[in-house]
């Protein structure tokens, strides 16, 4: 599975850690040899379980365009009311999510995207769990630093 593949491989990327905290992957770190994690600068770290973090979650493209698509088509449960027509719900949130990433980066997210392409390495971060879910939340954000390459504010 190429999701799997590029967990791993973002790991690899990451050194094992958080890209936040700098906390070592437990699973990994558990199974490397001690040769292993000297090499990785491991020895002393702090451990954490980490996750493969979506930027763009791949569920932002669902329904788009359901017949094109093929995906599952998804009732959504809203304070008292069982919607019956979920596919123009979800194509209309999907279409301005997109809409406002596209205006904000003049790039075609949808496109880059699509499909498996969500699962690609430049859509992904290594975090740990809480933050992971923070950042799902909307309350863990970057900002980039101009002069500094690869270097966000958070």
């Amino acid at each position: 599975m190429c999701g799997l593949t590029n967990v791993l491989k973002a790991l690899e990327r990451d050194n094992f850690r958080c890209m936040v905290t700098g906390a070592v992957d437990f699973e990994c770190y558990d199974k490397m040899t001690v040769d292993e994690r000297q090499a990785h600068n491991m020895v002393g770290s702090h451990l954490g379980t980490t996750n493969f973090c979506h930027i763009f979650p791949p569920s932002t493209n669902w329904n788009l365009n359901p017949q094109e698509h093929g995906h599952p088509k998804v009732l959504f449960l809203l304070p008292i009311i069982l919607v019956q027509n979920a596919d123009i719900i979800q194509t209309k949130y999907s279409g301005n999510v997109w809409s406002i990433v596209n205006g904000f980066g003049s790039i075609n997210v949808l496109a880059e995207l699509d499909g498996n392409n969500a699962h690609r390495l430049s859509n992904g971060l290594t975090m740990v769990t809480e933050l992971h879910h923070i950042f799902d939340n909307l309350k863990l954000w970057f900002e980039e630093i101009p002069v500094s390459k690869f270097q966000y504010l958070l």
